[in-house]
């Protein structure tokens, strides 16, 4: 944690030496090289992440702080002193005291600090907490909250997504030091809206707080109990987002299919996933990949006023990453969604009417627009026409229309193999090795995600578990 000026200074000066360093290696492959190369970048992650929670405490962009325990304490401290504009210097004079004692009390976290100390520091800095005291039970009774989460629909694999290993060991078994028990608390805590209180008592229920009222019409067969666990962590998950995406100015994005298309050629010459991303972004609107099989394919929320798309897939389909994004913004420009009210798609986004929902419907019809320039129906044509009405010549003729009509491969292969879907023709392998991206369709968005959001902003615990909600696990 970078502490006052001087440090930052030498933090930045550090900085330009790693990032000088690895331009030095260059991009040799050499086994040696690319050790060296890691290690400078790791430097590089750690040094940037610093410098700018120090800058978003200087600018004031952080004026909450997660005290979990009193271990906590110091280092809130420290930030409430950056964050009020205060030097080390300024701090002491307000406390009667040298500059060199507070400096040594920040050099060692307080360590040596009492009590009376750090409540006259926090009283100078005008800064209040609002917490339990709580007397942790046995760390056997862990497993018991695991079964009632499960009970809810928190499996295995979603809570491995929420919390740090060490505290989910301590859930699922009971092992593990205090540390790891009391974290898991904290960041269940955060995620459900539950106090920590209510989590150990046994006989008490688990109401999970929904950020906005939910839209979905569950099939025969869904897992209600695991649709509504996976709704309040994206939520939790798109509400980090916006607090990171607070600097991203939002513009108005264009309603009509055709403007939005014109848009996005007029500034990216092309519709693909990267350009139909990088737009959305311009525009202000979140875009946040989650490679996590079941529950749910795909959401919208409106948050503080900026709508948050969740693209989730599983499938390495460009064409089907950008035909769900496109789906969403669907949602999005056609008023589906307000700050009370959220889209979950439960069933799989695909070209097709849906049976159930109109919002659905003109969704996709928005989205085929802007891929066909609304001229889908005479390019399938033009496919039938081109394969002579033979399966077995599809591929040639997709590539050949695709050519005609300037468009891409994929997303031509992709609509034309849920066209043959609804004649019960499974043709999704081919259309998948007509799929021409270099670069995987989730590192695509993740990298779009993570070029803009601005994770300092964010306390230690909601980063890292930011960061394990978007990796593919």
């Amino acid at each position: 944690m970078i502490k006052n000026e001087r440090q930052y200074r030498i933090s930045k000066s550090q900085l330009d030496r790693f990032v000088e360093r690895i331009s030095e290696i260059g991009t040799s492959e050499n086994a040696f090289a690319e050790i060296h190369r890691a290690a400078h970048q790791s430097e590089i992650d750690i040094l940037s992440l610093q410098i700018s929670e120090y800058e978003a405490l200087v600018r004031g962009d952080i004026s909450v702080f997660s005290v979990s325990s009193l271990d906590d304490l110091p280092s809130s401290l420290i930030k409430a002193r950056i964050a009020r504009g205060k030097t080390q210097k300024e701090l002491a004079a307000i406390l009667g005291l040298k500059e060199q004692q507070v400096q040594r009390w920040e050099a060692d976290n307080y360590e040596a600090a009492s009590l009376a100390t750090l409540k006259s520091v926090a009283t100078a800095l005008n800064v209040g907490v609002a917490s339990d005291l709580i007397v942790m039970k046995s760390a056997s009774d862990m497993p018991r909250l695991f079964h009632r989460l499960a009970a809810c629909g928190f499996d295995k694999a979603m809570l491995a997504r929420i919390l740090p290993a060490n505290s989910y060991t301590a859930l699922i078994s009971g092992l593990g030091s205090g540390e790891a028990i009391w974290n898991a608390l904290v960041e269940l805590s955060s995620v459900f809206g539950i106090p920590i209180r209510r989590l150990l008592d046994a006989d008490s229920s688990l109401p999970f707080v929904f950020g906005s009222r939910v839209r979905y019409k569950l099939r025969t067969n869904a897992d209600s109990e695991k649709v509504d666990a996976f709704t309040v962590y994206a939520h939790y998950v798109a509400a980090l987002a916006c607090k990171a995406c607070e600097h991203v100015p939002m513009i108005a994005i264009p309603q009509e299919w055709s403007s939005f298309r014109d848009a996005i050629l007029a500034d990216f010459g092309k519709i693909s996933l990267q350009s139909v991303l990088d737009y959305t972004w311009n525009c202000g609107i979140i875009v946040i990949p989650i490679c996590y099989s079941g529950a749910f394919h795909g959401a919208v929320w409106k948050i503080g006023g900026r709508h948050v798309i969740v693209v989730k897939q599983t499938t390495s389909q460009t064409a089907r990453w950008l035909f769900d994004l496109l789906h969403e913004i669907g949602h999005v420009v056609n008023n589906h969604v307000s700050e009370t009210s959220a889209v979950i798609e439960i069933e799989p986004i695909g070209q097709k009417e849906s049976d159930t929902d109109d919002d659905e419907t003109v969704a996709n019809e928005w989205a085929e627009d802007v891929l066909f320039d609304g001229d889908s129906g005479r390019i399938e044509k033009a496919v039938v026409k081109a394969a002579s009405g033979n399966v077995k010549m599809m591929k040639a003729a997709i590539e050949k229309v695709a050519d005609t009509f300037e468009m891409d491969v994929g997303v031509l292969a992709n609509h034309m193999a849920w066209r043959l879907a609804d004649q019960q023709i499974n043709w999704w392998g081919a259309a998948e090795n007509l799929q021409k991206s270099l670069v995987a369709p989730d590192e695509i968005v993740r990298k779009g995600l993570l070029t803009h959001v601005n994770l300092a902003v964010l306390n230690e615990f909601d980063r890292d578990m930011f960061i394990r909600a978007i990796e593919k696990q």
